[in-house]
């Protein structure tokens, strides 16, 4: 792929890499040969940022010594992506528990995200992990008593999941896939993505003696690019970026395409979907025939969406009511683009509407810097 100078050092040097470990892509010395040291720890910082960190460094293993960043980099770099490979395999033994445990209630247990996403990587350990969303086919608040009769703390305080520690990961238990409390899109896709689940099978793997399920390649691509949706405007990262690609790659071509296209445009998600997809082909290196659309028309849209994906979420550092409110109003406007790009033209009105109904339910999130609120 192409040097890209439109990009600085630190950003082409983190992509380089992660299009190594996820495609094998050759690595261009001239990118690393004047790394310098705060360039180095400029990737470093953008990876974790971005939720690469494990991904990043194994196109790292990859370079000539010479060309690697300083032995103290290298070393705290390779200690955090250990520890990330590892989480990722008490994780995945954690849901196979899971599992069978429920499987002795009668329980079948689908993994939403996470684990279920990284069995599209090439490497799936290399892909960061944090919670474990499981959907019950329907049994929610079996898995709910399940909770409850193992003394486990079980927190109900969303509409769409609970929340209760398993081996000591967090694990939400969905109520519903999508968050159809709040959002009229969200109920139309959620009824969809149920009706998928029942008409097509679902993908099966055995961990720990017990089978688990994924959700198939038309579930998974409505429902990446709705979660990806969500997250643009609240946290979105390159991992999110990486994810579709990687999807895109080992299932663009079980994807009903027409049927996918067509959900797409009713539901006007099809500019940020378009906008996703170039993203991936441009930066990543996805081969655009893997793309289910044609990525020139969203080239513009991508270019605005990218730095998004790198860039920190911003934060109050002030805990004072009145700056927290005006940190937060300053924000809703001058993200209102990614919005609109979501939304459409009507969004301005439905995201204030949809704000009030958020913080009516939840009156405690109006002055809180994080959500769910810190409990005291």
């Amino acid at each position: 792929m192409r040097s890209d100078r439109s990009l600085n050092p630190a950003t082409e040097m983190l992509l380089a890499l992660v299009r190594n470990a996820l495609w094998a892509e050759p690595l261009a010395v001239d990118i690393f040969s004047h790394a310098t040291a705060p360039q180095w720890a400029q990737v470093v910082r953008l990876a974790s940022r971005g939720g690469v960190t494990a991904l990043a460094f194994e196109g790292v293993l990859q370079l000539p010594e010479a060309l690697r960043p300083p032995r103290n980099l290298l070393l705290g770099w390779g200690v955090n992506a250990q520890r990330l490979a590892e989480r990722y395999c008490r994780q995945e033994a954690t849901v196979g528990k899971l599992a069978a445990q429920l499987n002795e209630r009668g329980v079948r247990t689908l993994v939403l995200k996470g684990l279920g996403t990284s069995l599209y990587y090439p490497r799936p350990h290399l892909r960061e992990c944090g919670d474990i969303d499981v959907w019950l086919f329907g049994q929610w608040e079996e898995g709910n008593r399940f909770a409850c009769e193992n003394g486990w703390e079980l927190d109900e305080h969303s509409e769409k999941h609970s929340t209760f520690v398993f081996e000591n990961i967090l694990v939400e238990n969905h109520r519903t896939l999508l968050d159809e409390a709040l959002y009229t899109m969200d109920r139309r896709l959620d009824r969809r993505l149920v009706t998928l689940l029942q008409q097509t099978p679902c993908r099966e793997t055995v961990l720990e003696g017990c089978s688990v399920y994924f959700p198939p390649a038309d579930f998974d691509a409505l429902f990446l690019i709705r979660h990806a949706a969500m997250h643009f405007a609240s946290g979105i990262s390159l991992r999110h970026l990486a994810d579709w690609a990687c999807f895109l790659r080992a299932q663009g071509g079980r994807i009903d395409r027409d049927a996918f296209l067509r959900c797409l445009k009713e539901e006007r998600l099809e500019r940020f979907a378009g906008a996703l997809t170039a993203c991936a082909c441009l930066w990543l290196g996805l081969p655009q025939t893997h793309a289910p659309m044609p990525i020139a028309p969203h080239r513009k849209d991508a270019r605005r969406m990218f730095p998004v994906l790198l860039s920190e979420k911003k934060t109050c550092q002030s805990r004072q009511p009145l700056a927290v409110l005006g940190f937060k109003t300053r924000r809703f406007v001058s993200e209102q683009w990614r919005y609109r790009m979501v939304y459409g033209r009507f969004s301005f009105p439905y995201r204030v509407l949809l704000s009030v109904k958020s913080h009516w339910k939840r009156p405690d999130t109006i002055f809180s810097t994080t959500y769910p609120p810190k409990k005291k």
